[in-house]
């Protein structure tokens, strides 16, 4: 009852920030956040249990980022209110990973940072090698970037995997404070007139969210990479930075995906493939691709990451009950009859069809089967007696994106004919075969030289889904009717005005 409360606050203030008075919001939401801090100190004066206590510690710190004062008085040494108020002021993810962990000699970097020797981002730096060093995860010898990035990524899995076994409550808070302070961030611009400056603040704001979203997991990135796509909502500013998460998501450790290959398969990777490349060639929101020989034949391999499911139950609970306030909240007097827990419903439905690697093989060969014949466009092979839940094991095709324009043309490719086949192709499972691919963002669409002018490569299979009915019939009427219009000989307004209500997106 408690975690619906506050699921309730928060996403009503979420809903209705953006036509709220900025200033008034921030007050109202500093009120909350010290009355949050407050009923964790209530929670640990009462004698319930001692994980009471570890969640309103937990509450508290993340109050504290919150609102701008101080916060509430405690009786820990000076060292351990310094080392606080120094992790709160990092990233969320990386303070609720360290939060936990006990005996963080971090006097030094305090102290530089109070002085403003080193700035936040450094000082986090520093304290998370600190931290690699403790736990083991750091090299003795390397220096060099990768594995910089690859301890990066190592923390930030342990992130995730954190929160998708921690509370409910502190993942609910975290969720809604974030886009809270994003959306007040946003709104502040409006006051800026001066372009130049109000693209580059866009930038940093833009920036963060993507580094937001990163931490906050699977769910949010898929989110992110939804929203790359969408120029007709989103500034450029927001399209450039959420485009990294297409294929530029931190990959977990090549020695953790053969355990899960092993585990899988049941056998040793060195049974199985003739030689297999510890380092990733890709990484997404919900798994990684290695490359590997088999038998001869370059494959690629994708391994999918370890705690979802748990990260899942927690993200779309909250993400369900934003869908019912947006419900309540939307007028919808565009005439459009947008459905929101219906939408929600639908796109949890594919999150967990996508988690599954055998229903993402069945979806591959039914798609390349329906595309048979057709030269232009090239499907990977599925090996299935390679491939589990967990484990897909496919033909290995290099492409480059079909948004870089630079290397496509590098190629001599016909942009031109690259545009038709990539309209064809839709009309074609839309229209014809209503089996569909549902992730379309650049990562996931590839161009090669397979045929002159250029040959589609479609990857990711996991997110696919089917139209029948009045739904696939009516699609069919509203493209004739776009197509057919013409003002001076063939109006056909009502054409497409009954397809829009026989696909059911405008009310009769």
């Amino acid at each position: 009852r408690t975690l619906t409360m506050l699921r309730c606050c928060l996403a009503v203030t979420l809903a209705a920030c953006l036509a709220t008075d900025v200033g008034a919001f921030q007050a109202s939401s500093s009120m909350f956040a010290s009355q949050l801090a407050g009923k964790s100190q209530a929670w640990c004066a009462t004698p319930r249990s001692m994980c009471w206590n570890k969640q309103a510690k937990r509450s508290s710190l993340l109050a504290t980022r919150m609102t701008a004062t101080a916060p509430p008085e405690t009786k820990d040494s000076t060292d351990m209110q310094e080392l606080k108020r120094d992790m709160a002021k990092l990233p969320m993810g990386y303070a609720n990973m360290l939060s936990e962990i006990e005996n963080i000699k971090t006097k030094d970097i305090v102290s530089a940072l109070n002085k403003g020797e080193i700035g936040k981002r450094q000082a986090s730096t520093l304290t998370l090698k600190r931290m690699g060093a403790k736990v083991g995860l750091s090299s003795q010898s390397s220096k060099s970037a990768a594995d910089e990035a690859g301890k990066s990524a190592v923390f930030m899995e342990g992130g995730w995997a954190k929160r998708g076994k921690g509370s409910s409550i502190i993942r609910t808070v975290e969720l809604y404070s974030f886009g809270v302070k994003i959306i007040l961030r946003e709104l502040k611009l409006r006051k800026v007139e001066d372009k130049a400056a109000k693209a580059e603040a866009r930038k940093e704001i833009a920036r963060d969210l993507r580094e937001g979203l990163l931490e906050l997991g699977p769910t949010f990135i898929k989110l992110g990479q939804l929203l790359s796509t969408r120029i007709d909502i989103l500034t450029k500013e927001y399209i450039d930075e959420l485009k990294l998460l297409q294929d530029n998501v931190p990959g977990f450790s090549g020695k953790k995906a053969m355990e899960v290959i092993e585990r899988e398969l049941g056998r040793p990777v060195d049974q199985i493939f003739d030689s297999f490349d510890e380092k990733p060639i890709a990484a997404a929101s919900l798994g990684q691709v290695h490359k590997a020989m088999l038998n001869g034949k370059e494959v690629a391999v994708k391994v999918q990451r370890t705690g979802l499911d748990d990260l899942f139950k927690n993200d779309l609970q909250n993400l369900k009950f934003a869908a019912k306030v947006f419900d309540k909240l939307d007028p919808k007097s565009d005439g459009a009859d947008r459905d929101w827990v219906a939408i929600y419903e639908e796109s949890a439905k594919l999150l967990y069809q996508e988690i599954d690697y055998q229903n993402e093989a069945k979806n591959a060969i039914r798609f390349k089967n329906q595309f048979k014949g057709i030269e232009w466009i090239k499907v990977p092979e599925v090996y299935e007696e390679y491939t589990t839940p967990r484990v897909i094991t496919m033909e290995y095709v290099p492409s480059v994106k079909i948004s870089d324009v630079e290397k496509i043309e590098e190629m001599g490719l016909d942009r031109l004919k690259l545009a038709e086949r990539s309209a064809a192709s839709y009309l074609e499972q839309l229209s014809r075969h209503g089996f569909f691919h549902c992730d379309p963002h650049p990562g996931n669409i590839g161009v090669d030289a397979g045929i002159p002018g250029g040959r589609l490569v479609y990857y990711d299979f996991g997110m696919m889904d089917e139209i029948s009915g009045d739904l696939k019939t009516g699609l069919v009427d509203l493209i004739l009717g776009i197509y057919e219009f013409d003002p001076d000989t063939k109006d056909t307004t009502k054409d497409v005005l009954a397809a829009a209500e026989k696909m059911g997106i405008l009310d009769p």
